[in-house]
């Protein structure tokens, strides 16, 4: 199906068996665009699902929600902005072990070949989604902060016979 977009005019686009929204405002009118959505769990570009971040300790993940955006160059090149909102479910964040908080839009920089966080990006936590404004289209991803492991140590003291634990997060 080809979609027509009015200039200046936000268009919404509810995609189809995946968890993205789009809205979309274009500098121009277009007919007969064509705007391809793929979603997967697994990385649609085939590489590390783990974002290291220089000078910090802290481990980021993906949510295993990859989507690519594909749409033909007069939309591109039009292109005013575009929100994108992608959906999760708390048992999502949980399976991957989840700072829910923490959950940001990445986008794949094949120049680089490595996932950038994107400064315009965001979680609603109250309805489960996970949103940026872009100006241009690529693969996104969704990525979030590992939950610090509990560890337990133990400790015994002399009297009552009693054992402790304490548990740490580290």
């Amino acid at each position: 199906d080809s979609i027509t977009f009015t200039a200046n005019q936000t268009t919404i686009i509810n995609a189809v068996n995946t968890s993205a929204i789009l809205a979309i405002t274009t500098l121009a009118n277009i007919s007969n665009a064509v705007i391809s959505i793929t979603e997967s769990t697994t990385n649609l570009e085939n590489s590390s699902t783990t974002v290291s971040s220089t000078g910090t300790e802290v481990s980021t993940t993906s949510l295993n929600k990859f989507v690519k955006i594909i749409v033909e160059n007069n939309t591109n090149n039009n292109l005013s902005y575009a929100f994108i909102n992608m959906s999760y479910t708390d048992a999502e964040v949980s399976a991957n072990n989840l700072i829910e908080t923490s959950l940001r839009m990445y986008k794949w920089n094949s120049s680089s070949s490595r996932w950038h966080q994107l400064e315009n990006s965001g979680v609603a936590t109250t309805e489960n989604y996970v949103w940026t404004n872009v100006t241009r289209f690529s693969s996104f991803a969704v990525f979030g902060t590992v939950q610090p492991s509990a560890t337990v140590s133990s400790s015994s003291g002399s009297g009552g016979g009693m054992t402790g634990g304490i548990i740490t997060a580290s």
